[in-house]
């Protein structure tokens, strides 16, 4: 087999130096496989194109453990359905010599890219969690602003009442007007035309 480390096996794509499975018709999902099921699928994938017998696979997977007939065959089923292969299309069985497996190899230099920019997809919990928090600022930036209005109405306030009066008004007891001194002039307030006279 020649340098490729990452293949498609049917909806998987696997990097043959680790068990790990990404599907890649289903939003990159990860499986995994056993540690037999990563030894068959290694063995397999050495042999590629060619067929191992099942007396190698035996001995690649469970070396010098006591194996029953049933081992072999049960691993290949177990492993075919981790891998969704229904169609025994990627495990195939070649009569009279073995197993084989059916790939197809990815470049390399693709699939780095790939890795280096993955997709990000926001899940709806995400998208919640967001919108919240989008809410408490844009809720926080309004109190901010109707703090500092309220602040600015209480200093005029302040400023109101702690302001001095202005001390050149006399009352004229007899007719209720106001008597006003401006800069030297004195003036005449006339409550009843709401006018000032000044001489």
């Amino acid at each position: 087999m020649n340098n490729q480390t990452a293949i498609i096996l049917g909806n998987y794509q696997w990097d043959v130096t680790s068990p790990g499975l990404i599907n890649i018709k289903d939003n990159n999902v990860q499986k995994k496989l056993t540690k037999k099921q990563y030894l068959l699928m290694s063995c397999l994938y050495r042999a590629y194109p060619n067929s191992v017998s099942n007396q190698d696979i035996i001995h690649d997977v469970w070396k010098t453990e006591h194996v029953s007939n049933e081992s072999l065959p049960q691993l290949i089923i177990r492993t075919r359905n981790t891998l969704d292969d229904k169609e025994k299309n990627i495990i195939v069985n070649q009569p009279g010599e073995g197993y084989s497996l059916h790939i197809s190899t990815i470049d390399k230099k693709k699939t780095e890219q790939n890795d280096a920019t993955p997709v990000i997809k926001a899940s709806p919990k995400s998208i919640w969690k967001c919108s919240l928090w989008m809410s408490c600022l844009l809720l926080t930036v309004i109190n901010l602003y109707y703090f500092f209005e309220a602040y600015q109405d209480k200093k005029r306030l302040i400023e109101v009442f702690t302001a001095e009066t202005y001390s050149h008004i006399e009352s004229i007891k007899e007719s209720g007007d106001l008597s006003i001194t401006i800069e030297g002039t004195e003036c005449k307030f006339e409550a009843k035309h709401h006018a000032i006279n000044c001489k």
